[in-house]
C-alpha cells in the first residue's frame, strides 16, 4: 500500500465527520426526515464497516494485482469490496461442493474477473438502453424543430 492512505486513518476521518454532523442528523430525524441526504437519495453506504477488514481486503486485492495503478482511494475501496464479494461467493460455492481446500490466488482472481464481466455486462445493457432512449428523444426534438421551422417559414 505504498503511497496510499491507511484505511484506519480514512475511517477515523469518516467518524469525525459523523460526529460533526450528529446534531444535524438528529434534527432531521426529529423532523421526520431521513438522517442524511444520502439516505434520502438512496445512495449506497460505505462498502466496509470495519476499517481492519477493509485493510485486509485492500492488501489482498493489491496482492492479487486487481487494482489498477493510479486508482484513487475510493476506486481502490470499491475494487477491494468487489474482490471481497467475489472471493466470499467463491468460498461459499466451494463449501457447498464440500471442498475443504481454500481457493488458490489464481482461482480468486478468476472469480473476481468473472464477477466483473457480469457486472460490466449489466452496466453496458443499462447504458445501451439509456442511449437508445436519448436517441429517441433527440429525434423527437429534431422533428419538432423541423415542424416549427417549416410551419413558420424560416427555412
Amino acid at each position: 500500500m505504498s503511497g496510499q492512505i491507511d484505511p484506519r486513518q480514512s475511517a477515523a476521518g469518516r467518524r469525525g465527520m459523523e460526529s460533526r454532523w450528529a446534531a444535524h442528523r438528529e434534527a432531521r430525524l426529529a423532523a421526520g426526515l431521513p438522517a442524511t441526504v444520502r439516505e434520502e437519495q438512496g445512495r449506497k453506504p460505505d462498502r466496509f464497516s470495519d476499517p481492519d477488514v477493509e485493510a485486509v481486503w485492500l492488501e489482498r486485492a493489491d496482492a492479487a494485482d486487481v487494482i489498477p495503478e493510479g486508482s484513487t482511494s475510493t476506486q481502490r475501496r470499491r475494487i477491494a469490496f468487489r474482490y471481497a464479494q467475489a472471493v466470499t461467493a467463491q468460498t461459499s460455492q466451494r463449501a457447498a461442493q464440500k471442498l475443504t481446500t481454500p481457493p488458490t490466488s489464481t482461482e480468486e482472481r478468476l472469480a473476481y474477473y468473472e464477477a466483473e464481466i457480469v457486472r460490466l455486462t449489466a452496466a453496458e445493457r443499462v447504458a445501451r438502453r439509456h442511449a437508445d432512449e436519448h436517441q429517441r428523444q433527440r429525434e423527437q426534438a429534431e422533428a419538432i424543430v423541423a415542424d416549427i421551422v417549416f410551419r413558420e417559414g424560416r427555412a
